[in-house]
């Protein structure tokens, strides 16, 4: 059996509230966002997942493998925090280093930055601690 893409960037999207995302972009726009997204997501945050994310079909945008809820779920963490990397603190990183002292006390970017930053640690906090419940079930249960 196989995981559609699909599905986890639905639990993705139903995790975060930037409709600009879906309102802004074409459909073939989305799904090239949300495949990056998710591509950066195997690769670097859930490289501990007991099943083989690599085996997939880009072409039809399956993983070759049945994916638990919670292997979905990692997988969607993983790509809120590329979303937050790529679309929010790389340009309010820019936007503070452009702007003069006065501008950036009254705008205050550097408050913005931080809460960014903050949600940044969070899910990354998020992400471990889900990795670590999984491979403690694995260990302990040998999966559910």
């Amino acid at each position: 059996m196989s995981t559609p893409f699909s599905e986890i960037y639905t639990i993705f999207l139903n995790d975060i509230t930037d409709q600009r995302l879906v309102d802004l972009l074409t459909p073939e726009e989305l799904g090239d966002i949300l495949e990056d997204y998710l591509m950066e997501s195997v690769a670097v945050h859930f490289k501990e997942c007991k099943k083989d994310l690599n085996d997939m079909d880009l072409e039809a945008k399956v993983f070759n493998s049945n994916l638990t809820h919670e292997e979905k779920v990692i997988l969607s963490k993983g790509m809120k925090l590329k979303w937050l990397q790529s679309n929010f603190i790389a340009n309010e990183s820019r936007l503070v280093s452009r702007l003069t002292t006065k501008d950036y006390r009254i705008f205050s970017p550097a408050n913005h930055l931080k809460i960014l930053l903050e949600i940044n640690n969070e899910t990354k906090t998020e992400i471990r601690e889900l990795i670590m419940s999984y491979l403690y079930d694995h260990l302990i249960y040998g999966g559910r």
